[in-house]
């Protein structure tokens, strides 16, 4: 064992998170919902990061990373697309005695995230000591599982692909996942072997004009990308931006191949029909090298119907 898993408090400590995209979006959520102080220091972040930046809960240094800017850290997690940058960052920690974890590998790790399992006043974290996330994942997906009322496990995974379905605590939404692309920042190590998995969940959902409506499903999705272990996109059908063709061309543009699109509305008819199955035609016409996947709506899962049932139980006097 290379990494002991300790539980750290982490109110008020000043973590520097290098990076903007999905993978450092991903480690600030989970470094506030501890309570750190965190800065994010990029030249741009993601939309979901901008959102917490406005509301105050984290700070943003619109600049290219330099050694300074882990001064007086506590914690340094580098999460750039740069994996050269990322170690050199983390050798920059390590000298400033700053603890580091590099989310493109665990070798110059002092830290790595967990896979982390959250349900009622318990935590659990699987590791492997950076060798092999997909496996931490699984293991806690099916402590899940288990605490979740004994539902059955899982099939074992292909071995070219990481089954990463959500865990027990996760949203409905996420609960519908399976063979999902994941980063290397849980567990620190390389997803090795994933590249055949699915790589990218949007979430469609109607949209508005108010500019305040679509927060909680902004939330939402990067708790659920989370949570699930892959990455997740948001993309609205009327109204508002980015749209679903928007979000699944950039992805594509970006090497995505295996697209799936979950529907945030209650029935397969009305928008999912009118809306969102021809914008899923048009791109299968317009990319024939993807793969992109109509799930049904989620008002339609079975999943969705459980998490209700659980509602109204606990709804009871």
């Amino acid at each position: 064992m290379r990494f002991l898993p300790l539980g750290i408090d982490l109110r008020g400590r000043a973590c520097v998170v290098v990076g903007g995209g999905g993978v450092a979006t991903r480690k600030v959520l989970t470094l506030l919902s501890a309570g750190a102080a965190v800065t994010v220091v990029s030249p741009d972040v993601s939309d979901a990061l901008r959102r917490e930046v406005d509301a105050g809960r984290a700070v943003w240094r619109r600049l290219r990373y330099t050694p300074t800017q882990l001064d007086g850290a506590f914690l340094a997690v580098l999460a750039t697309d740069d994996a050269a940058l990322n170690a050199d960052a983390a050798r920059d920690a390590a000298e400033r005695g700053v603890l580091a974890c590099d989310a493109s590998s665990a070798e110059g790790s002092q830290v790595i995230f967990g896979a982390l399992l959250e349900r009622a006043s318990v935590v659990l974290a699987a590791f492997t000591d950076g060798r092999d996330p997909a496996t931490a994942r699984r293991t806690r997906d099916e402590v899940g599982r288990l605490l979740a009322g004994g539902a059955e496990p899982a099939a074992e995974p292909r071995a070219d692909a990481a089954a990463a379905e959500a865990p027990a605590t996760a949203p409905a939404t996420a609960s519908v996942i399976a063979d999902a692309r994941t980063d290397a920042g849980t567990d620190a190590g390389t997803d090795a072997g994933t590249d055949a998995a699915r790589d990218l969940l949007i979430l469609a959902a109607h949209g508005s004009r108010d500019g305040d409506w679509g927060v909680p499903l902004e939330r939402l999705a990067a708790s659920v990308e989370r949570d699930a272990g892959c990455a997740v996109r948001l993309a609205y059908v009327q109204l508002a931006m980015p749209t679903l063709a928007e979000v699944a061309t950039q992805a594509i543009a970006a090497g995505a191949r295996r697209i799936a699109v979950l529907p945030l509305f209650m029935t397969a008819h009305g928008h999912v029909e009118r809306d969102v199955r021809p914008a899923i035609e048009a791109l299968r016409a317009a990319h024939p090298g993807a793969e992109l996947e109509l799930l049904p709506p989620i008002g339609e899962h079975a999943l969705f119907r459980r998490a209700l049932v659980e509602i109204a139980r606990e709804g009871r006097p």
